[in-house]
């Protein structure tokens, strides 16, 4: 059986089959519209207008409370910012199952951009190993890519 999943990210693309959100409110939308499988969370949304994917959580919540929560199986979250996480954890953790990327079961399923960066090995929320071998914050990466001094992987 195939999965019906979203993915919400700015930047980031999976290597599965998914649609794809990019903005919080476009992400809202098509979280309510319909049932999904599986919703996977970045948090940051540092390339699109609009606020950030709690955002979305906290909207979710409130529909929760009304007795209108949307169908979701499964809340993946993925984002690197590890107090991100936990916000929109803290959101959903009421009404949905919500696990962290490495809890996910399929561990060839991966999503690509940012994440070729990461070293499992590193990953704190705040630091990665860039290609080059250095150990970098995530802050300076995603900024050398708005700047140009650094291409995304």
């Amino acid at each position: 059986m195939k999965l019906k999943r979203l993915v919400v990210d700015d930047i980031r693309i999976p290597e599965f089959p998914a649609t794809i959100a990019r903005t919080a409110h476009e992400a809202l939308d098509m979280i309510v519209a319909e049932h999904w499988d599986e919703v996977w969370l970045d948090h940051d949304a540092d390339f699109v207008q609009g606020p950030d994917y709690s955002w979305t959580t906290k909207q979710i919540r409130d529909l929760g409370y009304k007795d209108q929560k949307p169908s979701v199986g499964l809340f993946v979250l993925h984002s690197a910012n590890m107090h991100g996480r936990q916000e929109m954890r803290t959101h959903l953790q009421r009404w949905y199952k919500v696990i962290d990327i490495e809890q996910y079961p399929d561990t060839s399923l991966f999503i690509s951009g940012a994440d070729r960066v990461w070293d499992v090995s590193v990953r704190d929320g705040v630091h990665t190993r860039h290609p080059d071998g250095s150990i970098i914050t995530l802050k300076e990466y995603y900024s050398g890519i708005r700047d140009g001094s650094r291409k995304a992987v």
